[in-house]
């Protein structure tokens, strides 16, 4: 709602939450794999007070919004060590049906009576009409529905049922009609690699095969409804953003953002050290005049995170990436929660290249969280013991 009030009383909700698991205060434990993260995490701290008050690169009327989108979700890597993996993969993937079922029911807003129409439009209001967004917004549903997805199918993995299979569907397909081009690539990648962790399993290959048939033969049959009873100009968009994957496409996705990929570059190289999170992406959007001549990044979460923490930031995802390249050597060898932590990882670093991830609400936390399990070794079906 773009309160700067209203985004403060997120913090009174974090000391709620750290009181209401202070008893488990005991599941809290660190490991060797934590010391990364822990530099990294540190290091943003101590950033964070020099951008304020030695290079001026954020101002002190403008680190609540910092503080709410970028800084205390990181907080979700600590809440990894408290909260059952299992639980928190369950309650995310119901969490993505309620958002998913939103997402289409706020999609034909028009259909229903004017109170409820107006309701919805002043939600979705900025969103592209052809975009499905819920109550997130089409780049924040696109992410949750990566997560959710991830979750889903992981689990399908080691327990096939029709149920899940309909999860699954249900989900992705909410995803594709956000007409967000990096969920259609994460949703790609995300099957191939749960192929590749069945080994070529002929019958799961087939059953995804069929799986994804049906799915683009309901997803056409959506769109010419859609294109016959509400909006016509739905079917160039989509073949608009078709095209823009392709590379020789004069307006391809990474000529419209390669201006803001460059400034990142530049803002790097203008203070190496990094100039504080929240100083050029999302956060910036809610900054009535900027306090620095800075570019901002508000699609590339890779260089926003190069222009905001500096070498340290780029260091750290590198050994995220090598982390993460290793464990796909090795993903026969990966447990059940492991593995599936591990997809969704992927999914979301795929949604990076394009879009802020890790600064939209909720998903910011959850990028953490699944971070937070992901660097525990210990992590397997029961979140504990290996």
């Amino acid at each position: 709602m773009e309160n700067k009030i209203l985004l403060g009383t997120y913090i009174f909700f974090l000391i709620f939450m750290i009181f209401l698991y202070y008893p488990n205060k005991n599941k809290f434990k660190f490991y060797l794999n934590d010391i990364p993260f822990l530099i990294f995490f540190f290091y943003i701290i101590i950033l964070t007070f020099f951008s304020l008050f030695v290079f001026n690169t954020l101002r002190i009327v403008d680190l609540p919004i910092a503080l709410v989108m970028d800084i205390i979700p990181i907080i979700g890597f600590f809440y990894s060590r408290i909260i059952p993996v299992e639980a928190f993969v369950e309650a995310i993937i119901f969490i993505g049906i309620i958002h998913g079922i939103l997402g289409i029911f706020m999609y034909f807003y028009m259909f229903y009576p004017s109170f409820i129409s107006e309701i919805i439009f002043k939600i979705i209001e900025g969103t592209m009409a052809f975009r499905m967004s819920s109550v997130s917004g089409s780049l924040g549903l696109a992410s949750l529905m990566i997560i959710a997805v991830s979750y889903s199918l992981g689990i399908f993995l080691y327990k096939r049922s029709f149920k899940l299979l309909m999860i699954i569907f249900l989900l992705s397909f909410v995803g594709f009609m956000t007409m967000q081009r990096s969920f259609w690539i994460s949703f790609l990648v995300l099957v191939i690699l749960v192929i590749f962790k069945r080994n070529f399993n002929i019958k799961l290959i087939l059953s995804f095969f069929t799986f994804s048939i049906i799915f683009m033969l309901l997803s056409i049959v959506f769109i010419q409804l859609f294109y016959v009873y509400i909006s016509p100009e739905i079917i160039s968009f989509f073949v608009e953003r078709i095209n823009s994957l392709l590379y020789f496409s004069s307006q391809n996705a990474i000529n419209e953002r390669s201006d803001q990929w460059i400034a990142g570059l530049y803002n790097f190289l203008s203070l190496p050290s990094g100039l504080g999170l929240g100083t050029v992406g999302q956060s910036v959007r809610y900054y009535e005049n900027l306090a620095h001549n800075f570019m901002p990044v508000f699609d590339g979460d890779y260089f926003r995170i190069l222009s905001e923490t500096g070498i340290i930031g780029f260091v750290f995802y590198i050994y995220l990436f090598i982390r993460l390249f290793t464990m796909f050597i090795n993903i026969s060898t990966l447990k059940q929660y492991k593995f599936i932590v591990f997809i969704a990882v992927i999914g979301l670093s795929i949604n990076m290249i394009g879009s802020n991830t890790t600064e939209f609400f909720f998903n910011n936390f959850l990028y953490w969280m699944n971070i937070g399990y992901l660097f525990n070794k210990n992590l397997t079906f029961e979140g504990n013991k290996t």
